[in-house]
């Protein structure tokens, strides 16, 4: 069973400065992921097809493994 981060509620997504609080930039991150998951869109309640970021999973010593999401747009 695999545990996430929890981290707090914050509205408008994530930012450098937000992952400082959860993260020591200082330390090593590792991919845990071997390929990206892809992320589609949905429009009222059904996914359009399009492909709109890729997730996945990380770790660092410390803490729990963790999923980013990644807009490689």
């Amino acid at each position: 069973m695999v545990k996430t981060m929890k981290t707090r509620n914050r509205k408008g997504g994530y930012s450098a400065n937000t992952a400082t609080e959860y993260i020591d930039i200082k330390q090593a991150i590792h991919c845990l992921s071997t390929e990206l998951e892809p992320q589609m869109r949905f429009e009222d309640g059904q996914p359009t097809g399009e492909i709109i970021a890729h997730k996945a999973w990380f770790s660092q010593k410390g803490l729990p493994p963790f999923q980013v999401n990644l807009n490689l747009s």
